[in-house]
């Protein structure tokens, strides 16, 4: 949920970098689903 939260307040304006904010949460997700299927 935090993740959620996080990448919710990054669409709306609270980073510089909106490119960077999104590659970083498609990232953090990416390692979620890893860690879940171990």
């Amino acid at each position: 949920m935090r993740l959620v939260a996080e990448l919710n307040a990054n669409v709306k304006g609270a980073v510089a970098d909106a490119d960077y904010a999104l590659e970083s949460a498609v990232r953090q997700v990416a390692e979620l689903v890893a860690d879940r299927g171990r």
